[in-house]
């Protein structure tokens, strides 16, 4: 029998070198053999305007002269250039990441097809034939390859789900594009971390994105995820509940003012004298949301530009009267205060009204508040509140979703609230 002269303890230690000298060998070997793998840009290289909006035109179509004039191998070179980019931005270069986004902005600034240019780079993401060991997660240190696997993991778990969609491939299309533009705002983030700054990692972003799908942020977690700067509706946390017994707390607002506007009613066709223009508009609630970030932001009878606050409130179904709310300042939250706010517009459909804050139980959750997870949230809410001993559903029970951030926050740092009021539980 022969024995092994290595100690088992470094046996691990040789299988990690060995793996990464492989890697290494095997992206070598890539890069000459005419696989669909180009080497690193040099450090902090970027690509200039009008070579990045012409990357994937060859793959995208677009029409025009310039394209039809140019040889396929200037085209060829300007995709690898982009692809290069793409692997930049994923190896921390935080300028190759902004360089993208500026590009899709501008793109969608000048009626460009930004929706086509995302398809690009997604198409070198979704479509590469990546080797099974890019699954082995460490390897993203030392791997373009990997890496690419690791983004193509973060937007399976956090592009939005689809519903209700007629069209559901170009809805899922639609999602992915919005995860990506998303994810490239992260990596062109610096990362803070107590008194420490960091650039974002793709593979950080892949432990937050698995974290958040496993639903196990913390209630400090969430507390942490409210935006800096903003004003929000103060409360008191009264009591909480164990996951086991729904996970939610029972708070004591105080008074707050809002401005508010029915979902359920359609636009005027003249909204944009009142309505502020959305850049996402085939969101869902972004024609309300118009109505009312016009208002705030000047579209008033004072044309008086208000503090944007947090969070964006809606309340009820599309059949009894669905309706969202912006909080105003703090200037309008004193008892008669609401009185002295701008007067909307006429025919904007926005209402100024006064909520008198009052007990209420509130189940904080990350992610994007679609449909069928606003639901679930619901229902966990109302059934841990059957049983709760101290506290029962008052005022009807009509349920209110709370979405604290942007829409271009990554789901792993959002914050998301379905609340009830609720009352004391009457002793026998």
């Amino acid at each position: 029998m022969i024995h092994s002269a290595v100690p088992g303890r470094y046996c691990g230690i040789l299988v990690a070198i060995a793996s990464i000298l492989l890697v290494g060998l095997s992206d070598f070997a890539c890069a000459f053999s005419g696989a669909p793998l180009l080497p690193f840009a040099s450090s902090g290289s970027r690509l200039g305007r009008s070579s990045t909006v012409a990357v994937f035109s060859s793959t995208l179509d677009l029409g025009t002269e310039a394209v039809e004039a140019a040889s396929a191998g200037a085209l060829a070179a300007s995709k690898d250039r982009a692809v290069t980019l793409l692997d930049s931005a994923l190896k921390r270069d935080e300028a190759a990441a902004t360089t993208i986004i500026e590009e899709i902005q501008l793109l969608r600034s000048t009626g460009g097809d930004a929706d086509r240019f995302l398809d690009g780079f997604l198409s070198v993401v979704d479509t590469s034939r990546l080797p099974i060991w890019t699954r082995i997660r460490p390897l993203a240190y030392f791997s373009r390859r990997a890496r690419r696997a690791a983004m193509r993991r973060v937007l399976d778990l956090s592009a939005p789900e689809v519903e209700g969609e007629v069209d559901v491939d170009e809805a899922e299309k639609r999602n992915r594009r919005r995860s990506f533009s998303v994810l490239l705002r992260t990596l062109a983030e610096t990362e803070e971390t107590g008194a420490s700054r960091r650039k974002s990692s793709i593979i950080a972003i892949e432990r937050y994105a698995r974290r958040e799908a496993r639903d196990e942020a913390s209630a400090q977690d969430m507390v942490n995820r409210l935006p800096g700067g903003l004003e929000t509706p103060k409360y008191s946390v009264l009591a909480t509940r164990s996951k086991r017994k729904g996970g939610y707390e029972i708070r004591r607002y105080e008074p707050y003012s809002m401005c508010t506007v029915q979902m359920t009613k359609p636009r005027p066709a003249d909204s944009a004298k009142t309505d502020a223009k959305i850049s996402n508009p085939q969101l869902s609630g972004a024609s309300s949301f118009g109505a009312l970030a016009g208002y705030l932001f000047g579209k008033n009878s004072d044309s008086k530009a208000m503090k944007m606050t947090t969070p964006v409130l809606t309340v009820g179904d599309e059949e009894i009267d669905k309706a969202m709310s912006f909080i105003l300042p703090s200037d309008y939250w004193a008892e008669g205060a609401d009185s002295q706010a701008p007067k909307p517009l006429d025919g904007s459909g926005v209402q100024i009204e006064r909520d008198e804050g009052g007990t209420r139980a509130a189940i904080m959750f990350g992610g994007y508040s679609s449909k069928a997870v606003v639901e679930r949230k619901k229902a966990q809410l109302l059934e841990g509140l059957e049983k709760d001993d101290e506290y029962e559903i008052a005022d009807g029970g009509l349920v209110i979703l709370a979405q604290y951030n942007d829409p271009f926050t990554p789901p792993w740092k959002r914050r998301n609230e379905v609340a009830v009021s609720v009352a004391a539980r009457a002793k026998e």
